[in-house]
């Protein structure tokens, strides 16, 4: 049958890694055995799933197959061998990676990592491009860590970036043609990503960390989460 959820991982088998996927019924029951999807490229393919119409389910990952690290794409759903492999990036120098995806109703948006920058691209629900790949942020800013959420039929992003004129973080944040900068403030705990919620057609909540130093020692060796909404008629810093 159709599955309600699913949950990607990467497992250890004789031969190294696989991706494994596992598809979930209404009431939380697995439905079968978890489902290789080739081997991945690493230990650390960071794959993510977003639903699509007809039960199937979009999923990226990072890949080493074409040579170089890739953002990698499937369909996949339960009781059917995986799609084949579609790359979310045109370009392929440097490292495109740690993706994240949203399905907004009508088009499926990948964001990822182009070494130092947020790149993104459209698909439809067949993984078929809609458009070439763009690029988010001001030009030149060391950023990474995107994070996706559909919000009022678009998809609303969240990410890390280093501030050029203080050398600290600030989280860029952005909901169709409405931008937002937090901070900026003592970098957060490395390799984790901001969360991005829709409360209201209005109003976003972001979470992220925060470097503190508590006890005055001259590290801000204590990461803590901080909060902030984003309103929609207050673009800008928030």
């Amino acid at each position: 049958g159709a599955a309600a959820s699913a949950l990607a991982c990467v497992r250890k088998i004789a031969s190294g890694d696989q991706m494994k996927v596992a598809f979930f019924g209404a009431f939380g029951r697995r439905l079968g055995a978890p489902g290789g999807v080739g081997a991945s490229a690493a230990e650390a393919a960071n794959p993510v799933l977003a639903a699509l119409p007809s039960g199937k389910f979009a999923l990226a990952y990072n890949d080493l197959a074409a040579g170089s690290l890739d953002v990698a794409l499937r369909l996949v759903q339960p009781g059917a061998a995986p799609g084949p492999a579609v790359y979310a990036n045109q370009t392929v120098a440097g490292a495109q990676h740690d993706a994240d995806l949203c399905w907004t109703g009508n088009e499926l948006v990948v964001a990822w990592t182009d070494a130092l920058r947020i790149r993104a691209r459209r698909f439809d629900s067949t993984l078929t491009p809609l458009d070439g790949e763009s690029a988010w942020g001001p030009p030149a800013e060391l950023a990474g860590s995107v994070s996706l959420v559909e919000h009022a039929g678009a998809c609303a992003a969240a990410w890390r970036a280093i501030d050029k004129a203080t050398g600290l973080e600030v989280v860029r944040a952005r909901a169709g043609s409405v931008s937002f900068s937090v901070g900026p403030f003592v970098p957060g705990a490395s390799l984790e990503r901001p969360a991005i919620v829709s409360l209201d057609p209005a109003h976003l909540l972001l979470v992220f960390t925060e470097g503190t130093d508590p006890l005055g020692t001259g590290t801000a060796s204590v990461t803590r989460l901080r909060m902030a909404i984003l309103d929609l008629s207050s673009a800008g810093s928030t």
